[in-house]
Parts: structure tokens; C-alpha cells; sequence
């Protein structure tokens, strides 16, 4: 289930964030995912099982639309932020 959403438009890309949360057996599992769209493309990249609290998930889903991390950057970036 798509649990947030944000679009950012900066230097001729539009970049989009999601946040979903899947429900498991222990609760529920947080991915976040990035596309980044130009007049030449897009790409996109997901992580998922960044968190299992929706504070954590929020804040790491915060952490990257707020500095407009690219798809080619997410993993890296997320994996700083742990």
C-alpha cells in the first residue's frame, strides 16, 4: 500500500518518491523507490525492507526527498543514513 508520495522538479528532472508499506508476518515491511524522469528518460530504483516502524520509514523517506536523491544515488545514500 502507498503509504507517501512527493515530487520534486530541479534542473530540468522530475524526480518522485514513494514510500509503500507491505504488510508480513512480523508487522509491516517499509521500501522506498525513486524515478527520475527527463526529456531523454527515466529511471527508477527501489530498496526495499528499509524499516519496520513507520517513524523510521518516515524519517529515511524525509531523509531522501528532502535532498532530492537521484535513483543512481538511493542505495548509497540510504546506506549512510542506517
Amino acid at each position: 500500500m502507498l503509504i507517501d508520495t512527493r515530487s520534486a522538479v530541479t534542473h530540468g528532472y522530475r524526480l518522485t518518491y514513494r514510500l509503500i508499506g507491505i504488510p508480513c508476518r512480523r508487522g509491516v515491511s517499509y521500501s522506498l523507490s525513486v524515478k527520475i524522469e527527463s526529456e531523454d528518460g527515466a529511471d527508477e530504483a527501489a530498496v526495499h525492507d528499509i524499516a519496520r516502524s513507520r517513524a523510521d520509514a518516515d524519517r529515511l523517506f524525509h531523509a531522501v526527498a528532502d535532498g532530492l536523491v537521484t535513483p543512481c544515488t538511493l542505495a548509497d545514500v540510504l546506506e549512510d543514513l542506517l
